[in-house]
């Protein structure tokens, strides 16, 4: 956790200048040692707590499409998704093997349903059995 910058390094060297006012830059420079530890705490708090409730929203929102929708229904979109996102990987790495051509994509999701439909009957069901074996 090493964040000096100019300002760190000109307040190191005031506080190792003269001694009637280099306490002032040390008491300075602990109290911002001091507050860049607090400031790391709330951040990693801030992450787990996001984290957490993140995963809460997840929970929350399959459980309202259960409700809603029903559990065939949740299940089929879970499957569709497992395929929408092995479809979008192919087609990022078709996007760097364009970019490595010279060329660019204009448009992702046709693009993703493009390599949808090159996925049949059989591919689908491999997946859908080692996602939900």
């Amino acid at each position: 956790m090493n964040a000096e910058d100019q300002w760190d390094e000109q307040l190191f060297q005031w506080s190792h200048g003269e001694a009637h006012v280099a306490w002032i830059f040390w008491i300075t420079r602990g109290m911002i040692w001091l507050a860049r530890r607090v400031l790391w705490v709330l951040m990693i708090a801030g992450n787990f707590f996001n984290c957490v409730l993140l995963r809460q929203m997840e929970l929350d929102a399959d459980r309202f499409e259960t409700r809603l929708a029903g559990s065939e229904i949740f299940e089929s979109t879970a499957k569709q998704l497992v395929v929408l996102s092995i479809a979008h990987r192919r087609s990022i790495d078709d996007l760097r093997g364009f970019y490595q051509e010279g060329r660019l994509g204009n448009d992702l999701p046709h693009l993703i349903m493009a390599n949808i439909e090159q996925f049949d009957d059989k591919i689908i069901r491999k997946i859908n059995d080692l996602v939900y074996a």
